[in-house]
């Protein structure tokens, strides 16, 4: 699922603060409710539309790896991944 990004949080926070309800706000960008609670919820606490640093799951592999595994699909692109 797609990240919001800064400026659909700005959105959603003029929106509120304009008097739409959290529903509307929702139907209006397309987006769940449960969503535009937490977004505005983050905005009352942080006075930000940042994301914290360090939020989603983090890496299990090095960078080392990483940079393997993309080299060996783009040579071989029809290899079938075991």
């Amino acid at each position: 699922m797609p990240r919001l990004t800064e400026i659909q949080s700005a959105q959603i926070v003029a929106l509120l603060e304009v008097g739409l309800s959290q529903s509307d706000v929702a139907i209006r960008m397309g987006i769940n409710c449960s969503t535009v609670s937490r977004v505005f919820g983050r905005y009352q606490e942080t006075d930000s539309y940042h994301r914290r640093p360090g939020q989603g799951r983090p890496r299990v592999t090095t960078n080392r790896e990483h940079r393997n595994i993309v080299n060996e699909a783009l040579r071989v692109p029809t290899r079938v991944a075991r």
